[in-house]
């Protein structure tokens, strides 16, 4: 059986100089810290540029604080490198409303050491987005998600 769920993009912004940002596609994730009994709801930026599962923000980075690493890397960031913690959490894709849910098993949460690196929204990566078949629908502002 074939079913889908949809996600709104969020609004571009405007840059300093006045050019428009186009809208953005982003995803709801769910992820659970076991451990303590909680989790966290959090919008992601579907970003294909990057090679990893998600990439934390400063709030995912304190509900995660505490918690054991799996491991520590690495990441190349145009100027610089990242060093981080590696976490790896279940985490379930949810529509509005959680009127639906994909469970995508156990993914990886890159948290930057140094709290400069940390973003304002998570960033979904390849390690996810690789496992969907996803459809932008950038003219009406859609992302359709088919199983």
């Amino acid at each position: 059986m074939s079913t889908s769920a949809s996600f709104n993009y969020r609004e571009g912004g405007t840059l300093p100089n006045g050019t428009k940002l186009p809208d953005i596609p982003v995803m709801t994730l769910l992820l659970v810290r076991a451990d303590v009994g909680k989790a966290a709801v959090a919008d992601g930026l579907v970003d294909t540029g990057f090679d990893g599962a998600v990439y934390s923000s400063l709030e995912l980075a304190s509900f995660l604080s505490g918690m054991r690493p799996t491991s520590t890397t690495e990441m190349e960031s145009p100027g610089h490198r990242i060093e981080g913690e590696v976490f790896e959490v279940p985490t379930i894709l949810v529509t509005d409303k959680a009127a639906r849910r994909i469970n995508l098993g156990n993914s990886e949460v890159f948290v930057p050491l140094d709290p400069l690196d940390l973003t304002e929204d998570i960033v979904i990566g390849r390690r996810i987005l690789n496992r969907l078949k996803i459809l932008l629908d950038g003219p009406r502002s859609r992302l359709r998600i088919q199983e």
